[in-house]
């Protein structure tokens, strides 16, 4: 089972790449921040937790709402349009998350590593 959801992490990770893909960048003259992530992020907070949700089995619904959470903010803020270390740790937590309501185990760490990084 655990596999699947790996499958379905690299499922995730391509729906936000479309996303990307979707949202061009602004026609702006700031040397800031990309305004059009915002549009993005936007889209994402809309949808997090049905993509959150998609990933992980129906009996483990309930924690979707906090794991939603830790995925918007891997992808950063988008108030200042930054993204730091933070949004990095972020990304683990994401993942803990996943381990902690056992979607993941510790066994699919190589997984995790080389298959989800490496996307």
């Amino acid at each position: 089972m655990p596999l699947a959801v790996v499958e379905k992490l690299l499922a995730l990770l391509e729906t936000l790449d479309q996303s990307i893909d979707e949202t061009p960048p602004a026609d702006q003259l700031s040397r800031l921040g990309d305004k059009a992530y915002c549009a993005w992020y936007a889209k994402l907070d809309q949808e997090a937790e049905a993509l959150v949700a998609a990933v992980f089995p129906e009996n483990k619904a309930a924690a979707t709402p906090e794991i939603a959470v830790y995925l918007k903010e891997v992808a950063g803020n988008s108030t200042r349009i930054d993204y730091g270390t933070g949004h990095k740790a972020a990304l683990a937590v994401f993942f803990c998350c996943l381990c902690k309501i056992r979607a993941l185990r510790v066994d699919d760490q190589l997984a995790i590593i080389f298959k989800v990084f490496g996307r």
